[in-house]
């Protein structure tokens, strides 16, 4: 959704070679995916699973991808995951979209369908803790090309952060406490 999103945000001017190299990799994903489902790949991780077992990373790698497998013979689950994954991120659109009304940002509903994606995308990546500045700085920047103030830009995601905080502190606190029962640590 991110990737697809990139080639859409108005007043982004990608260089000609992005715009192929990002249709390339949105092109190539369901190519990957047929190819990591079909059985053949299935059989032959099978037989190297069990060539590389005393490899721990080799080992690891064949054990998740035939775990895939299993819920390849899973649809109703995969597309349930799916929708629920496609709800869940047009939730968190509908998040920045009314934090931005909040903040008097100004910027059209429509860009936020392109723009939070990005965003999410780049905070993935594995560079900070939680995203934590990833998130700033490609929304700062992605909403600066829109003539939206620096410091409602930077206020919009360190709100959203906040909100995130907020809603996943109770499931974290649970994890926690039930971690602490588990190895037997007294919980206050």
């Amino acid at each position: 959704m991110g990737l697809v999103a990139l080639l859409f945000i108005p007043n982004v001017d990608l260089a000609h070679n992005i715009r192929i190299s990002l249709a390339v990799c949105i092109a190539v994903i369901p190519l990957v995916y047929f190819l990591l489902f079909s059985t053949y790949v299935e059989r032959m991780t099978k037989k190297l699973s069990i060539l590389f077992a005393n490899n721990r990373i080799l080992s690891f790698l064949f054990k998740t991808i035939l775990v895939l497998h299993e819920y390849r013979n899973n649809r109703p689950i995969i597309l349930a995951s799916l929708c629920l994954s496609i709800i869940a991120q047009y939730l968190i659109i509908i998040c920045y979209i009314f934090l931005g009304l909040c903040l008097n940002i100004g910027l059209p509903i429509s860009y936020y369908i392109p723009i939070v994606p990005v965003v999410f995308l780049a905070t993935s990546l594995p560079i900070s803790i939680g995203g934590l500045g990833v998130r700033e700085s490609v929304l700062v920047y992605l909403l600066t090309l829109f003539n939206v103030d620096t410091q409602a830009a930077i206020a919009l995601s360190l709100l959203y952060f906040l909100i995130l905080v907020i809603l996943t502190l109770p499931g974290g606190l649970i994890l926690l406490s039930e971690q602490r029962a588990k190895t037997g640590t007294i919980v206050n």
